[in-house]
């Protein structure tokens, strides 16, 4: 319960800090265009933030470990991504565009191939259009550099932990949402739900649910020059 005590109380705090800048951004007009559309990308995640969390500490509450760890596994790789392009923007804010670009040709590159296929299954006039669109929008990112595997982002972000916390993310939860029989095999079922292994609890899930937040949390402080050293104090002392 203290995990989901200390959940809410950061992502609240965090509504108030952001509900500051908001404020900044609305009665400075000097404030640069491109801040605003930061904040915005901020606020907006925030929001999916929000929400996916509570859902995962629900389902966790409730018992329910698989689809709990299905909504983490996108929660993991959302805010991975979000966080990697903002860590170098508190430096250098074009950085911070530079890497959504990245993101954004890796995101148009995996449409197009879904309405490739769809297109070779169906064949359908709206599908080829939607296709033709994502092509010619593609054509503006052939000197853009795609952003790196969920690996190295883990890397970049986590340093010497790097490879833990890419297992720990991605390893432990790709079964989840890539299903294969031997995943079905190490599923026990009992009246409190149903469990992949012995080892698994809820509040290991509820921990890197937690991780998940701690890191949006660190550079979008970093990036408003926030005070993150009780944030810090609190996921130091939970985590261990």
């Amino acid at each position: 319960m203290e995990i989901d005590e200390t959940i809410n109380k950061w992502l609240t705090n965090l509504d108030v800090e952001l509900a500051n800048i908001e404020e900044q951004i609305c009665t400075l007009p000097e404030i640069a265009d491109a801040k605003k559309i930061i904040y915005g990308y901020c606020s907006r995640i925030r929001s999916v933030v929000r929400e996916y969390s509570e859902s995962i500490l629900h389902l966790c509450d409730q018992g329910k470990e698989l689809p709990a760890k299905i909504i983490l596994r996108t929660l993991a790789e959302l805010v991975i991504k979000f966080s990697w392009c903002m860590n170098e923007a508190h430096k250098d804010i074009s950085m911070f565009f530079e890497n959504c670009q990245r993101w954004t040709r890796k995101s148009k590159e995996e449409q197009t191939r879904f309405y490739k296929k769809a297109f070779e299954c169906f064949g359908d006039n709206q599908i080829e259009q939607n296709l033709k669109n994502l092509q010619e929008d593609l054509n503006q990112f052939v000197s853009i550099t795609n952003i790196p595997n969920n690996e190295q982002l883990c890397k970049d972000l986590f340093g010497n932990e790097g490879g833990l916390n890419y297992f720990v993310l991605f390893g432990q939860l790709h079964e989840i949402v890539h299903s294969h029989l031997t995943f079905l095999e190490k599923i026990k079922t009992s009246n409190k739900g149903t469990l992949i292994s012995e080892d698994d609890n809820i509040e290991f899930i509820k921990l890197i649910c937690m991780t998940c937040i701690y890191l949006f949390l660190k550079y979008t402080y970093q990036y408003y020059k926030l005070d993150f050293s009780v944030i810090e104090s609190d996921y130091i002392r939970l985590k261990n």
